[in-house]
């Protein structure tokens, strides 16, 4: 990556899970480091981000920005700092005052994917389908006048 080169899907690089990994002589942006290894991470709670040399600290940095900014919380990335509105039960019911709190979505046994939210203000948290999340909580639409 040049250093004026903006980050975009091509060169983007996918965060791991940052357990058991060696701490010197480590990069996922270079090929050849030397020395002590650092860490960025993109959600320390599931220990995922990226490790770097010293020689790829920036690069590193831009790519979680890049990674916040874009991949985080997949097709749901515009809610993420909103409230949004969740179906609770079998009955339809639908809560509102809840946050998306995990970036990462995982797809299930039955192939549907799911992301983690939790009601704003108590510890309640459940996962949903994120395309019940996207059809509760469209995007904004834009006005053309």
């Amino acid at each position: 990556m040049t250093r004026n080169q903006e980050i975009n899907l091509d060169n983007y690089i996918t965060p791991s899970r940052l357990v058991m990994i060696r701490l010197r002589d480590n990069c996922m942006f270079c090929n050849n480091p030397k020395g002590d290894s650092f860490i960025q991470y993109v959600f320390a709670q599931e220990n995922m981000g990226y490790i770097h040399c010293d020689g790829c600290k920036k690069k590193a940095k831009k790519m979680v920005i890049f990674w916040t900014q874009n991949i985080a919380f997949g097709k749901a990335n515009y809610l993420k700092n909103n409230e949004i509105k969740v179906k609770r039960s079998k009955e339809d019911i639908i809560d509102i005052d809840w946050l998306l709190d995990n970036p990462f979505t995982y797809i299930n046994e039955s192939g549907h994917e799911l992301i983690h939210c939790c009601k704003k203000n108590m510890s309640m948290g459940k996962w949903c389908f994120v395309e019940d999340i996207l059809r509760l909580n469209p995007p904004p639409t834009s006005s053309c006048e």
